[in-house]
């Protein structure tokens, strides 16, 4: 025989061997039997029996056995529910229970299974977890909305499932988290609206999980946030009536999306130095917040609608220079700030409605040399906002809306060289503008009603060479302005110059202007050459055509220069060949 060969089946079925004695080892807790007593259906394991199912009809009273019997041996009953993830797997469904039936659980049970009693909704009442308990399994008692007492937790539990009690819409009185949870799942007492008073989550939980009290909207307490957790996940608290201040405690790093959304009954917000991000919509509608906001310097992403609503902060809104992007509606509708706004250092953008609305702001808004551009609506109806808009020149966007009725700037607009389109109603009704308005050099469009009834604007209004469309109602109703410059061949509406205080326009465009026309004032004078006598054309721009005229008269005369300089060379080559 060729051991060579035999070695490996030999290592092979001895490995098998040891796999199989292990396998059976792990099966030390498997059921032995499954087994009936009376109406109950259990399964036994060693001493011990798990509660599977109940045959019973018309139920006015379930009682669970502490101990369960077959074959003349005596079984402790230490679980209930065989697990699952649907209905199907409670031990007994709901069309078995009578109205008004109540649940009893003995002490001897320490585990409740998964789905053990889920869609139960019959059962009424108060409902007691035995001390024994440690561990409620996901869906245990989800759905049971029959439920019309208090619940009782016991003070050994360590942990709450997924969908633990979710759905028990009847519990009345508080939640009394024990001081030995760690963890309490996703969606556990979610939509639990009979729970009132106040809740507090001890210093032992470490996890908690997305839409865990979402929807409670009886809570109408404090609640108190223990030590232990260091992140408050997606939609924790949504829509509860929560009263007080909120306190975020140091540890702290993030609060998720939604999670205090439509709490609108708290009174202050405190938020610790530890946390570094925001979630969307995260207070959004938190309307009972009032005072000041401080957002820590640890701070480093603020996402969408954080802050949306939260119209009862007051003061000045101070932005970390932490922050380098203002995302869409973060503070839209806080129309209660009342003091300055101060933007960050390093901001590169400011988002859609960002600040819409933010009515109370006041003072100067000074925008940082850093950002680039700058959305649609973000400053929309910011009315409070004073002194002169300073647009650095590191801006090259500016969408539709952005400073639609900002109507407390003043003096003069200069939008930045790098912006190449002034998007519809970019800056509708600022009409407390009342200086001069400077267009960049690379303009190529400018929207409708980009300016429409921003009446004070004053002096000549010069419209670039690069500029090919102009929108209807662009400068309607933007009566300061006494003179009008177009260097443009631009496309315009029709109402695009309805500008009732221009006397004289220069038209040096391809496009004609005439009185009357696209909304100029019927009695305006229109010239089409410098003449030196027009009192309206700025002198750089009379500099900038003479160069142009100068350049034109050299490139028109250039064929004569290179014809004479041919014949130039010709006549010295027939002198040279008659030499």
């Amino acid at each position: 025989m060729n051991w060579k060969y035999l070695m490996p089946i030999i290592a092979i079925l001895t490995v098998g061997s040891l796999y199989l004695m292990m396998d059976n080892a792990d099966d030390s807790d498997a059921a032995t039997g499954t087994y009936t007593d009376g109406n109950w259906t259990f399964d036994v394991y060693g001493t011990n029996a798990t509660i599977v199912s109940n045959t019973a009809t018309n139920i006015t009273a379930l009682n669970i056995p502490s101990t369960v019997s077959a074959n003349g041996n005596t079984y402790t009953v230490t679980t209930v529910g065989m697990g699952g993830n649907s209905s199907s797997y409670a031990i007994v469904q709901n069309s078995q229970l009578a109205s008004g039936c109540t649940l009893t659980i003995p002490s001897s049970v320490t585990t409740i299974n998964r789905s053990a009693f889920y869609g139960c909704s019959g059962f009424t009442g108060n409902l007691v977890i035995p001390e024994g308990v440690t561990k409620i399994e996901q869906s245990a008692f989800r759905g049971c909305s029959g439920f019309n007492g208090t619940l009782t937790l016991p003070t050994g539990l360590t942990e709450i499932g997924y969908y633990g009690f979710s759905g028990c819409t009847g519990f009345t009185g508080s939640i009394v988290i024990p001081n030995t949870v760690r963890s309490i799942g996703q969606y556990a007492f979610s939509t639990d609206r009979g729970f009132t008073g106040s809740l507090s989550i001890p210093d032992s939980v470490t996890y908690l999980g997305q839409y865990a009290f979402n929807g409670c909207s009886g809570l109408n307490g404090t609640l108190t946030l223990g030590s232990g957790i260091t992140s408050l996940d997606s939609y924790a608290f949504r829509e509860t009536q929560f009263t007080g201040s909120l306190i975020i405690p140091d540890g702290i790093r993030a609060v998720g999306q939604e999670t205090f959304m439509s709490c609108n009954k708290f009174t202050s917000l405190s938020l610790p130095n530890t946390l570094t991000s925001i979630g969307f919509s995260a207070f959004e509608g938190c309307t009972g917040f009032t005072g000041n906001l401080t957002i820590p310097e640890s701070v480093t992403l603020i996402y969408d609608s954080a802050f949306e609503g939260c119209s009862g902060f007051t003061g000045n809104l101070t932005i970390p220079n932490s922050i380098t992007r203002i995302y869409k509606d973060t503070f839209s509708r806080c129309s209660g700030f009342n003091g300055t706004l101060t933007l960050p250092s390093n901001l590169i953008s400011i988002e859609d409605t960002a600040f819409y609305y933010c009515t109370g702001l006041t003072g100067t808004l000074t925008i940082p040399s850093s950002v680039t551009s700058i959305g649609y609506g973000a400053f929309n109806n910011c009315t409070g906002l004073t002194g002169t808009l300073t647009i650095p020149s590191s801006v090259t966007s500016i969408k539709q809306y952005a400073f639609y009725y900002c109507t407390g700037f003043t003096g003069d607009l200069n939008i930045p060289n790098g912006v190449t389109h002034i998007s519809d109603n970019t800056f509708y009704g600022c009409r407390g503008f009342n200086g001069t308005l400077t267009l960049p050099s690379n303009l190529t469009s400018i929207g409708n009603n980009a300016f429409n009834n921003c009446n004070k604007f004053d002096g000549i209004l010069t419209i670039p060479s690069s500029v090919t469309s102009i929108g209807s109602g662009a400068f309607s109703n933007c009566s300061g302005f006494d003179s009008l410059v177009n260097l443009s061949s631009a496309t315009f509406g029709s109402t695009s110059l309805i500008m009732a205080g221009v006397k004289e326009v220069l038209n040096l465009g391809g496009t004609e202007l005439n009185p009357g026309s696209y909304g100029l004032p019927s009695d305006c004078v229109v010239k089409t050459d410098l003449n030196a006598d027009s009192y309206i054309a700025p002198a750089s721009i009379k500099e900038s055509h003479e160069k142009e005229g100068a350049v034109y008269t050299i490139l028109a005369l250039l064929p004569l220069f290179i014809i004479l300089g041919a014949l130039i060379v010709c006549a010295n080559t027939i002198v040279r060949k008659n030499d």
